[in-house]
C-alpha cells in the first residue's frame, strides 16, 4: 500500500501503531545523485519499508530510528503536523 506523496513523516509516523520503527535520514538518487530528506520504516527483523516511495529499488537510504519518547516530547509540544525530527536529536558519548 502506497500512501500519499510529500507526506513521508506523516505517512512513516501512521505505520508506527502497526509494529514498524520510525527512521528518518536522506535517501540519494542512484541515477542523479539527488539527496532527500525521508521518512520512513523498519519492522521487527530490521527490514526498511517505504510507504511513500514508488521505485525504492532507484534509492540508497541512510538513517537512523527516532525513538517514540522523542517523537511524542516533540511533536505535542512544539508542532501541529509530522516534520523532520532529526534537528531534536542530540548526540551522547
Amino acid at each position: 500500500m502506497r500512501m500519499k506523496a510529500k507526506t513521508c513523516y506523516a505517512n512513516a509516523e501512521s505505520k508506527r501503531d502497526k509494529g514498524f520503527n520510525y527512521l528518518e535520514g536522506v535517501i540519494t538518487s542512484k541515477k542523479s545523485g539527488l539527496q532527500i530528506s525521508h521518512a520512513w520504516n523498519v519492522d521487527s527483523n530490521g527490514r526498511h519499508v517505504d510507504f511513500t516511495i514508488m521505485d525504492t529499488d532507484q534509492y540508497a537510504y541512510l538513517g537512523v530510528v527516532i525513538p517514540w519518547p522523542l517523537i511524542s516530547e516533540v511533536a505535542f509540544s512544539t508542532r501541529t503536523e509530522w516534520y523532520t525530527f532529526l534537528p531534536y536529536l542530540t548526540y551522547a558519548r
